[in-house]
């Protein structure tokens, strides 16, 4: 027996369908058991005509479709919860970004930072020293007497040495600095 709830369909179906065609194409719906039990199944229902061409029955190949919809329901489910797990997959791997981004942005914040601070220490305790060098050797050779020409061109020497340092030192000393982002 089928169900009250697919007597319209049905009905639209007879209509539409099989009387104007002779047959239906398959569908779905539902019989009932003489237990009650409803299950599903597929038909396709033809029609056969008496001698004058008029509707006399109808006859349809059934098939019990239980099993299948119940693999349908399954593989839905499964579908549902895998769907659920990619989702669930894809916000730990955004949050996931998320974290790294921002622990990149520590690192080369303190990279910055630490560079900054050599290069402060550079340009102001090395460069004191470089300084303070090239003032002492500055004042050691205006106290060297004219005829220690070999003495002179030391300390000329180390003044340049110490000149070519500092130079060096300052050059170093900017590379560190990072550069000023946007």
């Amino acid at each position: 027996l089928t169900p009250p709830k697919w007597y319209a369909m049905e009905s639209e179906i007879v209509k539409n369908y099989i009387i104007p065609r002779g047959f239906s194409d398959v569908y779905e719906k539902e019989y009932i058991k003489k237990d009650g039990t409803i299950f599903s199944i597929e038909l396709r229902t033809s029609l056969t005509r008496d001698e004058n061409g008029e509707p006399e029955s109808m006859w349809a190949i059934v098939r019990d479709i239980t099993e299948r919809k119940k693999n349908e329901a399954s593989l839905q489910n499964a579908k549902q919860e895998l769907e659920k797990r990619v989702e669930e997959r894809t916000l730990e791997l955004v949050e996931s970004k998320e974290r790294l981004r921002y622990l990149t942005h520590e690192i080369i914040t303190t990279q910055e930072d630490e560079r900054r601070s050599v290069s402060r220490e550079l340009h102001d305790e090395v460069g004191q020293v470089f300084v303070t060098l090239k003032y002492s050797l500055d004042t050691a050779l205006e106290k060297v007497p004219e005829g220690h020409q070999e003495l002179r061109d030391r300390l000329e020497s180390a003044m340049q040495i110490t000149d070519g340092s500092m130079q060096l030192m300052r050059d170093l000393s900017h590379r560190l600095r990072p550069p000023i982002l946007p």
